[in-house]
């Protein structure tokens, strides 16, 4: 690995629904040839918490603004501060990014995404079509654009209504949608999806796929412990071989490069895993990789160098997880100096460098 690569990381954000930039940096930070950097959309953000052992934060916009002018901001930050490597680890940052590639590459950023058009062909509202078309088993599912004209004759009840970005109910009956839909879009705007609840054991599957479309690494999980969010807390590391054709056959249907997660149901009858989700990014619980020896942190960090393992990574089965929460102490001086200058260098000696 090339030394003192500077790979920035967004979607560092630590709440109820965490985002996965945090843990991915916390793992960057065990590669001793890498320098981490914190692209974070606000100041008050627990990377300050790790300035000492960050290489840089750094303001950027969100991927919902638009794809030009979060990849103009990234342009700027390479030519000014250092930028090698960007790792977008929140979905939005993750569509503007693959639709902005050529044009943070002119100032040699390098990224593991496929095209735009394929980030966006897996978004909730358009999950069912992709997957059908590509032969994949998933529950059927509605979009709502409009809550007065809402009709649930094409699904069964249960359901489960889903924001456009995060959060997802369990409903019994048309009114409980009704419900959760007004406060979902009122959150995060319209569509809202209404999914076919499947019910079953919770799977996740978490693949790095090279520039070729060929997987490189490999790392799935049975969920063990989940929030009342869906998020995951508690799981172990299993064989991926259920689920490897089914990740295979999307990879290589859709031509899809660098990082991301499907999640799966396995019913009762155990004959086909049903895809419930798909997340063009890191999963929260990417940590694990690590520890059950298929580093995929530092996978997609060495494919973005042109580098490839000769040979697929798997993670071995039996590693545990539970994940916690940490607190970050950082200074009034440095959260002021992010907001008014929108970058912010490492702390030595606790003080600003």
């Amino acid at each position: 690995m090339t030394d003192n690569l500077t790979v920035g990381v967004t979607g560092v954000h630590v709440a109820s629904a965490p985002k996965t930039g945090a843990v991915v940096l916390k793992e960057l930070l065990s590669l001793p040839s890498v320098l981490p950097v914190a692209l974070v959309d606000y100041p008050q953000t627990c990377a300050l918490g790790w300035i000492d052992r960050l290489a840089a934060v750094h303001l950027v916009p969100q991927g919902i603004l638009g794809t030009e002018v979060l990849c103009q901001r990234l342009s700027s930050i390479a030519s000014s501060r250092g930028l090698d490597v960007v790792i977008p680890c929140d979905d939005e940052d993750a569509l503007a990014i693959a639709s902005g590639a050529h044009i943070i590459k002119t100032c040699g950023v390098r990224t593991l995404l496929p095209l735009g058009d394929i980030v966006r062909s897996v978004k909730k509202e358009n999950l069912e079509t992709t997957l059908r078309r590509l032969g994949i088993t998933v529950p059927r599912q509605v979009a709502i654009s409009d809550i007065s004209n809402l009709k649930m004759d094409e699904l069964d009840f249960p359901v489960l209504v889903k924001g456009r970005l995060i959060h997802a109910y369990f409903a019994r009956n048309e009114k409980e949608v009704r419900g959760f839909a007004t406060k979902l879009s009122e959150v995060w705007g319209f569509p809202v999806i209404v999914q076919q609840f499947v019910n079953g054991a919770e799977f996740s599957v978490c693949a790095v796929a090279d520039r070729q479309s060929r997987i490189a690494g490999l790392c799935a999980i049975r969920k063990q412990g989940i929030s009342d969010q869906g998020k995951t807390w508690r799981a172990v590391t299993i064989d991926p071989d259920i689920f490897e054709p089914i990740v295979t056959g999307f990879v290589r249907g859709l031509n899809w490069v660098g990082p991301v997660e499907l999640e799966f149901i396995m019913p009762p009858s155990g004959n086909q895993p049903v895809v419930i989700e798909v997340n063009p990014r890191f999963p929260a619980w990417v940590p694990i990789s690590r520890r059950a020896e298929a580093d995929l942190v530092k996978l997609v960090v060495e494919l973005c160098q042109g580098k490839r393992p000769s040979k697929r990574i798997v993670a071995k089965a039996g590693m545990c997880f539970a994940r916690t929460y940490r607190t970050g102490a950082f200074s009034m001086a440095a959260m002021a100096r992010l907001y008014a200058h929108g970058s912010l260098p490492a702390e030595r000696n606790g003080t600003l460098a």
